[in-house]
Order: C-alpha cells, then structure tokens, then sequence
C-alpha cells in the first residue's frame, strides 16, 4: 500500500509493508530506509520552524538602541574574533 505525504521538500510517496500477528491484525509497519530518512528530515524541519516561531515571538534580553559606541564596544567581535569562530 502506497500513501503520499505532501512538505516542504516535495511529496513522499510512503510504500509500506504491514507485519500481521497469527491473527491477521496488524501489529507493526515497515518502511524501507529512504523514506524514514526523508520522513526524518521532515519532523526535523518542521520542528525547527516551531523553534524559531517561539524565538522569533520571544522579547529580547537586551536592547543596543541608545548605548554609546563605548557601550557597544565589548558586544563586538574583532575580526580576529569572527575568522576564528568561522572557522570552528
């Protein structure tokens, strides 16, 4: 049985195989490895978006509007500072 799942990346088209019990109930589902990883891949991003939506409606810790360019200093990166982050 084929079943399509529509996100962000594309539809997914979901081929699985049912595992029945002596009684022919179904008690569990396979699916082969692509799908889990793209089905992954899909909770993933959408539990990011729901991240950065909650960060997003978050107030700031701090404001820098108003502080003095001697007030801003320590917040700032020299460039030193920057190519080392970047490259870690």
């Amino acid at each position: 049985m084929s079943k399509c799942l529509v996100g962000m990346s594309g539809t997914i088209k979901i081929r699985k195989q049912y595992v029945v019990n002596e009684n022919n109930e179904p008690v569990a589902m396979q699916i082969d490895i692509e799908t889990f990883r793209r089905l992954e891949r899909l909770l993933e991003d959408y539990a990011l978006g729901k991240l950065i939506e909650a960060v997003e409606s978050e107030k700031p810790l701090f404001s820098v509007k108003g502080l003095t360019e001697d007030e801003l200093a320590p917040l700032q990166h020299s460039d030193k500072e920057k190519r080392t982050f970047a490259n870690s």
